[in-house]
């Protein structure tokens, strides 16, 4: 395998992880009161006022 070939299939695999992997990523909005059920959430609430 030559250097080109090897540089050629370097970018190949970044594209493919890119498009896989990089660019389909959640974002990074998933806060904790999202998967909280009323009880614990209002709990939290109430902890985070108390200071």
């Amino acid at each position: 395998m030559t250097a080109r070939e090897l540089h050629r299939e370097v970018q190949q695999v970044e594209r493919e992880l890119r498009e896989k992997y990089i660019e389909k990523r959640p974002p990074k909005n998933n806060m904790l009161a999202d998967h909280l059920d009323e009880e614990a959430l209002e709990w939290l609430e109430a902890l985070r006022r108390k200071k």
